[in-house]
């Protein structure tokens, strides 16, 4: 039994009795600083669900918290802390062991994100959910220049006078429609879990809570109400919530460790005290302020709590950088959705599902009703060929009975069917062709101006050096977005061309249908439709088509321009000094070349080097995976820069893995410099000075890390003696 109790100057009330299980757990953090709420884990058989209670004692809602992994049906499972938000506490963070946070509504207890922690041997141990500091902007003309946060000529202010995308489906509401509104299956909680499309390196990729409007995509409930205003412009209203803006949640593990995320979403890296320790609170005075602990050492039969606090300062938590890196990763890691999205949506609807007929084997379908309608007139043993008699019937208007049964609608061909045939096919192809011109290509060109952004960064040491952003590694990101954007283009333009031979198939198709209908056999009518449309759609489209090519496969190693670039490229002087050589020479038509093409085997301006165009490798969906893991390796890298650049004072032993610059200075034992297996991480600018003798004085700071993995600031005082 619980006792809750008021105090006062003269008495104590006792406000509610409430009974719990003996085992429940009840935390310090558990009462909500704003309203009469408190949350309790409370235990089923092996596991811990989170409970919502009112101060009176009437339960809220009770929800299970533990994930089990696949495959198995009982796990251990316990939560360790809680925290509420800033906020006014509308969210509850949840620290659980196996190690995860977890974020829940406080109305429904619905889990509004996850995040795992990939740490091994390690406890969580505690969770805190702070105010941080609004960064410190520049005073001055792009403090005056800046609109909705944005400076004139970044990246987002590009994109915020781009037109918007269209929206993705929402795979998360369940009254959203799938895809061609097919009924979802009936059935438990199971049947309605979706397995996510996106690769894992997307599923822990840095970014704060999603703003599609920030990355130029049109949002979906944005969407519906416009649908509902009937409004011809979109709205550009940003949907994020701002109120948990500039928050830092902070959890801690059993052996001194400490993980901070930004907004409870973006990762800022990890700080370690130094030394085996727990860390029973944490407090921080002002938003400004460091950090204040007092850790509880995990010595073997002599725990001891040093009455000294520990300080922790995150000089990166107050800076702008921060904020701008964090939301660049956000709008690569919105965009990389987005483009995967797309893309499997096309590809479902190119090659089917289960419930889903694709238009890529409708066709196959009926030739093979065409090829059993064969063997029944001649024969099971006898060798038939569909395509063939469907070509005869092109150029000869000849048909055997089969052929006539098939069209006449008795081999199940029916006026109804060949619709059905015309409108899948069409539908499927539309999508590949809208999708990859109007969705695929524009995400890949927003990509490529965020990218930008981040490559100007790598080479600007004075801001952005502590995020460590690889220049050669954003260069292949941006190599793979323009690689997508050619294939993306190639891929609208086959499908185009598809869809005017299958036009012109369906043409064909139905004037036989008439002809066999109306008794009129082996006349030919003059046509209206194109043969030769029709016959490349019978080689190359009904049976096996070209835009398999573009979702199966390895991934694409070259670009389509690189492969159809001439051999030797010339330039506008030489080009235009031969025309003038031409046009003098008397005797000659300056139109007609002295050699026909035709004459050569490979187009005008190609070698023998190059390797058809057809059989270049355009696998999309692999690329957008392969360009997912490269920016995931960028981004994950540069937040972590937080964490990289904490200082701890107060410990006895200070940290390995972070560096302090009072220490460094107050050591009288010089540091040895990097070795030649060390490389220099960056070098910060040039002080010059005079010293007292008249010698200039030139101090630099060198970051390097020797090994294994530590960093140390080297700081060398050079006088300069001239003449």
């Amino acid at each position: 039994m619980a006792t809750f109790q008021l105090a006062n100057c003269e008495s104590f009330a006792r406000l509610a009795d409430v009974s719990f299980p003996a085992s429940s757990k009840l935390f310090s953090s558990s009462w909500c600083p704003t309203m009469d709420l408190f949350v309790m884990a409370v235990p089923l058989s092996n596991r811990h669900r989170l409970g919502l209670w009112k101060m009176g004692g009437t339960k809220v809602w009770d929800i299970e918290v533990a994930k089990l992994t696949e495959g198995s049906t009982e796990q251990t499972h316990s939560i360790v802390n809680v925290a509420w938000s800033p906020d006014g506490g509308l969210q509850i963070a949840v620290a659980h062991d196996p190690p995860r946070l977890s974020f829940h509504s406080v109305h429904n207890g619905a889990e509004l994100r996850s995040i795992p922690l990939q740490i091994s041997q390690k406890r969580l141990d505690g969770i805190w959910w702070m105010q941080g500091p609004d960064p410190v902007e520049p005073d001055g003309v792009t403090k005056l220049l800046r609109r909705e946060g944005n400076v004139p000529g970044s990246a987002h202010s590009v994109l915020q006078m781009l037109p918007l995308l269209d929206a993705l489906s929402d795979d998360t509401s369940s009254t959203s429609a799938p895809l061609y509104n097919i009924k979802r299956p009936k059935g438990g909680a199971a049947s309605t879990q979706r397995k996510s499309v996106l690769p894992l390196e997307l599923e822990k990729f840095p970014t704060l809570p999603q703003d599609p409007i920030a990355a130029s995509i049109s949002d979906v409930s944005a969407t519906a109400a416009q649908a509902k205003s009937k409004d011809i412009i979109p709205a550009r209203t940003e949907r994020r919530d701002r109120s948990l803006e500039n928050t830092v949640v902070v959890t801690s593990d059993d052996k001194g460790m400490l993980y901070l995320f930004l907004e409870g979403s973006y990762p800022l890296g990890e700080a370690s005290l130094g030394f085996p320790c727990t860390i029973p609170s944490l407090h921080r005075p002002s938003p400004r302020s460091p950090f204040f602990t007092h850790p509880k050492r995990t010595r073997p039969n002599a725990p001891s709590t040093s009455p000294a606090p520990v300080m922790l300062r995150f000089p990166l938590l107050e800076s702008q950088s921060l904020k701008n890196v964090a939301k660049v990763s956000t709008t690569v890691r919105t965009l990389l959705s987005y483009i995967i999205k797309v893309l499997e949506e096309m590809r479902k609807a190119w090659f089917g599902t289960e419930s889903l007929e694709g238009g890529r084997d409708v066709g196959r379908k009926w030739i093979k009703v065409l090829e059993e309608q064969e063997r029944m007139f001649d024969g099971a043993t006898t060798k038939t060929n569909p395509i063939w008699e469907l070509t005869n019937l092109l150029f000869t208007g000849k048909t055997s009975g089969a052929m006539r049964e098939f069209l006449g609608g008795h081999g199940k061909l029916s006026e109804r069917g060949m619709a059905q045939w015309e409108s899948t096919v069409q539908g499927s192809l539309t999508i590949l062709q809208e999708s990859a011109e109007r969705r695929v290509s524009p995400a890949c060109e927003r990509l490529i101006i965020v990218l930008e952004e981040a490559r100007g960064w790598a080479v600007w040491s004075q801001q952005y050096a502590p995020y460590m952003f690889a220049r050669a590694e954003i260069d292949e990101c941006l190599a793979l977005c323009h690689r997508a954007i050619e294939l993306s283009e190639w891929l609208s333009k086959t499908a185009e061309i598809e869809f005017e031979r299958f036009h012109e198939f369906m043409r064909w198709m139905k004037a036989e249908t008439s002809r066999v209908t109306d008794g009129v056999v082996g006349d030919l009518r003059a046509p209206t439709y194109d043969p030769l449309e029709v016959s490349e759609y019978l080689d190359h489209g009904l049976l096996s088509s070209s835009l398999d090519k573009w979702f199966v496969g390895p991934m694409p190693q070259l670009n389509p321009s690189e492969v159809v670039r001439p051999s030797n490229p010339r330039s506008m002087a030489d080009l235009l000094a031969e025309v003038n050589t031409v046009v003098d020479e008397e005797g000659e038509d300056p139109w007609r070349p002295s050699q026909s093409s035709f004459d050569s085997p490979f187009p005008p301006g190609l070698s023998q080097v190059h390797a058809p165009l057809e059989d270049l490798d355009r696998n999309l969906l692999a690329l957008a995976n392969e360009l997912a893991v490269k920016c995931a390796a960028v981004f994950d890298r540069a937040a972590g820069a937080t964490g990289r650049q904490a200082i701890v004072e107060g410990s006895t032993k200070s940290a390995s893995r972070f560096v302090s610059p009072k220490s460094s200075r107050r050591s009288l034992t010089p540091l040895p410099m990097p070795s030649e297996q060390s490389k220099i991480l960056f070098r910060d600018r040039l002080v010059i000075g005079s010293s007292d003798d008249g010698d200039d004085k030139v101090r630099s700071q060198l970051l390097a890390p020797p090994p294994p993995h530590v960093f140390r600031i080297v700081e060398a005082d050079w006088f300069l003696r001239f003449g």
